[in-house]
């Protein structure tokens, strides 16, 4: 079984027609409570038919090779009324190379996701405007990070799956791999 493969499948869509938006939500810090100020980053890793790394994409790598995911920039504070952070991705303009990929949160400063207030995340049809999965990041208790999906190329486009929480021991290796930079183009993760 891939890292593609682990969760619950909750929609099917069409790769020709569709755009996606993972997009990272989170309240304002009060700085009087506490002297960091919590930091969410969105992540994306796309992955080819065999489980290996092709890409990471996230506030210090804004785009894939070809522009297909675009990550909006990095914010520090969560001071915006809805998204905070959002990565793009264009289905139909995907590299055949890529067969998936796993949208996540990471916190930065390392609070824990429990502790930051009004923390969320989502996976929406950008064009239709339909969330696909919506996750409240609070409920993820005492976790400095989430894999909140997963795309997979299947024959009739692209399956959509929540991740999930018992995997979240190897979201967070992987993510700590991906980090820094121990891991090349081409490290298999299935």
């Amino acid at each position: 079984m891939g890292f593609a493969d682990r969760g619950s499948v909750v929609a099917l869509i069409d790769g020709g027609s569709t755009d996606i938006v993972m997009g990272v939500h989170w309240d304002q810090a009060d700085t009087r409570l506490s002297a960091r100020i919590a930091n969410l980053d969105a992540v994306c890793l796309l992955f080819d038919a065999d489980g290996r790394l092709l890409e990471r994409i996230d506030p210090r790598q804004l785009r894939n090779a070809n522009g297909s995911v675009m990550h909006t920039g990095d914010s520090l504070t969560g001071a915006s009324v809805w998204d905070d952070e959002r990565i793009f991705v264009f289905l139909h303009a995907l590299p055949d190379t890529v067969h998936a990929l796993a949208f996540g949160v990471e916190s930065v400063a390392g609070h824990a996701l429990g502790d930051i207030a009004g923390a969320s995340c989502h996976l929406s049809d950008h064009r239709m405007e339909r969330e696909l999965i919506q996750v409240k990041l609070a409920e993820c208790g005492q976790v400095t990070n989430h894999c909140a999906a997963t795309l997979r190329r299947v024959a009739t486009g692209w399956e959509v799956r929540r991740y999930m929480a018992s995997n979240e021991r190897s979201w967070t290796s992987l993510l700590s791999i991906t980090r820094s930079g121990g891991v090349r183009a081409g490290s298999s993760f299935t």
